[in-house]
């Protein structure tokens, strides 16, 4: 989702006549919604469930998306961006710490390569459909088909099972002296 939102909103914005430093400065913006949420990522966690912000982040960027029908300029952009992309640092700190809790020492490299490849895997495609969506329908439909592509991901992570009750993670045996 990320990667094709990137294209589309700097597609936006030098159609909407920004400079290349302007659309920098966007980035920048996005950028720095992604680092208020690391920031508050240790408050959030102490006081949200797993689910509750595994759920909350597609909620928030199905809410977002739709913003970017009423911005024309880069700086707007950039904070419904930023925006979207705040709760993105709780949620990774949750998942990577669950997934390090629940592998063993001995499996945490390749259980971290696995992830990283399976997470990644699919990069290019965002790109690749944001591109074509932008050129042969435009970008309001493309807006409306990432909202609706993102809320479908948000309802589908409020009905899961598996965020109503994950899997308890193993507790660590108490160290012997």
């Amino acid at each position: 989702m990320f990667s094709g939102l990137y294209l589309l909103v700097v597609v936006l914005a030098k159609g909407y006549g920004a400079t290349p430093s302007l659309v920098g400065i966007m980035l920048g913006i996005a950028a720095g919604g992604g680092l208020l949420g690391a920031l508050m990522a240790p408050y959030l966690q102490r006081r949200l469930s797993a689910r509750a912000v595994l759920v909350g982040e597609n909620w928030m960027i199905a809410f977002s998306i739709p913003w970017l029908l009423l911005a024309h300029g880069a700086v707007v952009i950039g904070v419904i961006l930023g925006a979207a992309e705040l709760i993105t640092p709780v949620t990774n700190s949750i998942v990577v710490s669950y997934r390090v809790a629940a592998a063993p020492d001995r499996l945490q490299g390749r259980v971290q390569a696995a992830s990283t490849l399976i997470s990644f895997s699919a990069g290019w495609l965002g790109p690749l459909a944001v591109g074509l969506l932008l050129q042969s329908a435009g970008s309001t439909t493309t807006i409306l088909v990432l909202t609706v592509w993102s809320a479908l991901l948000a309802v589908g992570a409020t009905l899961s099972r598996s965020f109503r009750h994950p899997p308890a993670l193993p507790v660590p045996a108490p160290a012997t002296p």
